[in-house]
């Protein structure tokens, strides 16, 4: 068993899709049930099986409001019985050549933001050294409190000559 991903988000109150992929052995085509070890209270699964003759599944990971902000390690286990020996095994995490194996996941359990940066994607030339402004808008949501708001992406950014402010915006502004 394998999958792709080594670190995870799910959002309280959402849901995430993992791929798990089998390499079946020769004229095995058994279902083979996955079990989560180490799934945070308040976090559901859906989809925990792969079926007979399929070589990969799509485990839905499911979190109450309510589930505690955390991280923690999962483990994905596929069991199946060979003869009348029960079998298992880890499901390896997909990593660069170079790096170590691993077969834990982190699973980090999180707040979903409740506001979105809108901006209108225009591609404009500006000569180097003179000023270009972009115009913003926060969708709060319901979100009351001050934001601040900065470039994220410095070093690209900085390459190409763009340079901002950090921005503070009370509770009123929606626009910047």
């Amino acid at each position: 068993l394998t999958t792709t991903l080594d670190a995870l988000t799910l959002n309280r109150g959402g849901e995430l899709k993992v791929k798990v992929l089998a390499e079946r052995p020769a004229n095995f085509a058994d279902e083979i049930p996955l079990d989560l070890e180490g799934l945070p209270e308040g976090v559901t699964v859906t989809g925990n099986k792969i079926g007979k003759g399929q070589n990969q599944v799509d485990v839905v990971l499911k979190a109450a409001d309510t589930t505690k902000i955390a991280t923690s390690k999962l483990r994905i286990v596929g069991k199946w019985k060979a003869g009348d020996t029960e079998r298992s095994t880890a499901a390896a995490i997909q990593r660069p050549l170079g790096e170590p194996e691993s077969n834990d996941v982190l699973l980090r359990v999180s707040m979903p933001t409740p506001f979105k940066l809108k901006g209108i994607f225009a591609t404009k030339y500006a000569p180097r050294g003179s000023v270009f402004t972009r115009e913003f808008h926060v969708d709060r949501n319901g979100f009351t409190g001050p934001l601040w708001v900065e470039i994220a992406d410095r070093q690209a950014r900085h390459l190409q000559g763009v340079t901002g402010p950090h921005m503070d915006l009370t509770a009123e502004q929606s626009d910047f």
